[in-house]
């Protein structure tokens, strides 16, 4: 097998030949400007240049339903990874295919992963939560220490509602309400973070 792919993944160029793999994250145009730039013996220090043997495989991570290859190979004994991305899966299953065809030492498996990115908006939820259980209390606090707070500024009628509820519950109200609404949060947290877990197909 010999060819050459033009994607738009993190790896731009990607030629799969019988011997090598090769990869390079700036598209260059066509195979001879991208070989001559794989085979120059200085390379810029941002260009990420990869070229290696199939031996030197010692994993492969598929995403099958993003179309994505993480190949983990072994370079002057440290090990790099080269994500190869394809927009066609018809070119995904052919690479793999061959990858995988001139690796058979590499055993297929799975294993539970969890995404953590999922997390980013439960936790700043949470975060939001706190803060404003904490003004919430701050207010009531005030308003029974016989201070007069008054809506102004920036969201008035948010604020309104504020006060309107320290009133209502008083501190120990507010704070119970506070607590029951983070620990709302946190809880909504947990089982989004419970429920990222996903079946990842290796080869290693």
């Amino acid at each position: 097998m010999e060819k050459y792919y033009q994607e738009e993944g993190i790896l731009k160029n990607i030629y799969i030949t019988d011997t090598h793999l090769m990869a390079t994250d700036e598209d260059y145009g066509n195979l001879d400007a991208f070989l001559e730039k794989v085979n120059a013996e200085k390379k810029g220090m941002l260009d990420t240049v990869h070229k290696y043997e199939y031996s030197q495989i010692e994993r492969i991570n598929v995403l099958r339903e993003d179309n994505v290859i993480q190949v983990y190979f072994n370079e002057n004994g440290k090990t790099d990874v080269s994500p190869i991305i394809f927009a066609k899966k018809s070119d995904f299953e052919e690479v793999l295919a061959f990858i995988l065809s001139k690796c058979p030492k590499l055993q297929h498996s799975t294993e539970a992963v969890k995404t953590k990115n999922v997390l980013v908006k439960p936790v700043l939820y949470t975060i939001a939560a706190a803060a404003l259980s904490f003004s919430l209390v701050f207010m009531a606090s005030g308003i029974e220490a016989g201070e007069k707070i008054t809506a102004s500024g920036g969201r008035r009628g948010l604020k309104t509602i504020f006060i309107g509820i320290a009133e209502t519950l008083g501190v120990w109200g507010s704070l119970a309400l506070g607590i029951v609404i983070t620990g709302g949060c946190i809880f909504y947290a947990y089982k989004c973070y419970q429920n990222s877990q996903f079946e990842r197909e290796v080869y290693q």
